[in-house]
């Protein structure tokens, strides 16, 4: 077993209660013998484990389409969206969503930036739904349903985990997105 192995805090906390039981007990270790132990003290176990953060958070994001295709301020137009919304508890944030650009071209690629850092996420749309006059035409009336996992950040975001669910809504000049769930945040 490698000596750089990382336990649990459980693990950890049973392994040191075992071994102060036993501590005097004999054919037990005894570290501040040379002849079973460096003579170091032990290492403090407790500090090797990991704390992450979870946190439960909701977003919404307007995603004005004439508007980033005509003045070319939305680095990924034509081929996605920019938009701007809320992510709740982070604050306001820009978003872009690169269609194609993720999962090796499977699915898309969602990108929200905010005053702590950006969370990049690969997303999967579903159970598209066209009410009306359907054309090819990327604001045609259509919703469905997303899927979204964390795949990278920067600043508070950089090592985060986790998975959104959510609806897109899109009509005429403009979509909404909503999207909810838990990211885990490295510590």
């Amino acid at each position: 077993m490698s000596p750089n192995r990382l336990f649990s805090p459980a693990a950890l906390a049973l392994a040191s209660a075992f071994l102060l039981a036993c501590s005097d007990q004999p054919g037990v270790m005894d570290p501040s013998n040379p002849a079973e132990s460096s003579g170091a003290p032990p290492p403090n176990l407790a500090a090797q484990s990991t704390t992450d953060t979870r946190v439960s958070v909701s977003m919404t994001f307007t995603e004005p389409v004439a508007p980033a295709i005509k003045s070319g301020d939305c680095p990924v137009s034509p081929e996605g969206f920019c938009g701007k919304g809320e992510v709740i508890p982070f604050g306001q944030a820009a978003e872009t969503i690169d269609f194609g650009a993720g999962c090796g071209g499977v699915c898309d690629f969602r990108t929200i930036n905010l005053a702590e850092g950006s969370i990049f996420l690969e997303e999967t749309f579903d159970n598209g739904v066209c009410r009306g006059s359907c054309q090819a035409n990327p604001a045609e009336p259509v919703t469905g349903t997303l899927t979204d996992v964390i795949v990278g950040g920067t600043g508070i975001f950089q090592g985060a985990t986790g998975t959104l669910a959510g609806s897109v809504k899109a009509a005429g000049r403009q979509s909404q997105v909503k999207l909810a769930g838990t990211i885990t945040l490295a510590s």
